[in-house]
């Protein structure tokens, strides 16, 4: 698929508090739809980190992460795969993802994101829309959107996905 080697190196603190390297590893990819659609799920909790730690693997409870928890992943769309990308999303994010209309999802989080490789389309919901390509980088500030790779190659991209509240979950008292 992609050029990216994913390779995680994890580090925490051994019992006298010093640095170390606890992990270095590959995390493979997953197909999410089919081989054109992959992601690596890479790092993530849902509690707030308290240092010094041993870099042990958070609990996570599921895929999106509560308000102030993160998911720390990498996307990868084939060309030609942008369809399958959208399916993905109706059957994944369920209430969050429109099944009229494939691929629009709005999730609760403050996403980070930066292309790795090829380009990518962001369309928004008013229509706009922005290619990015390798370098570039995006915050969506828990907006409805979706992603197109209009390109001839593979289109990777690291994401960062913080949980946030909503002024629903506010109006709720969570």
């Amino acid at each position: 698929m992609g050029k990216t080697s994913g390779r995680l190196v994890i580090t925490g603190h051994d019992p006298r508090g010093r640095a170390v390297i606890v992990s270095d590893r590959i995390e493979p990819e997953i197909e999410l739809a089919g081989a054109g659609v992959r992601a690596r799920f890479l790092w993530g909790r849902d509690d707030i980190a308290t240092f010094p730690d041993d870099g042990a693997v958070p609990d996570q409870a599921g895929g999106m992460p509560p308000p102030g928890g993160f998911r720390y992943s990498t996307l990868s769309i084939a060309a030609g795969a942008t369809g399958d990308y959208h399916e993905f999303i109706v059957r994944a994010l369920g209430d969050m993802a429109e099944p009229d209309v494939p691929g629009f999802h709005q999730t609760p989080t403050l996403d980070v994101i930066i292309v790795l490789e090829g380009e990518l389309v962001l369309e928004l919901d008013d229509g706009e829309q922005r290619v990015l390509g390798a370098g570039d980088s995006v915050v969506l500030n828990g907006v409805r959107h979706r992603w197109h790779n209009r390109g001839t190659e593979t289109a990777v991209l690291a994401a960062v996905v913080i949980g946030a509240r909503t002024t629903r979950d506010q109006r709720a008292g969570a």
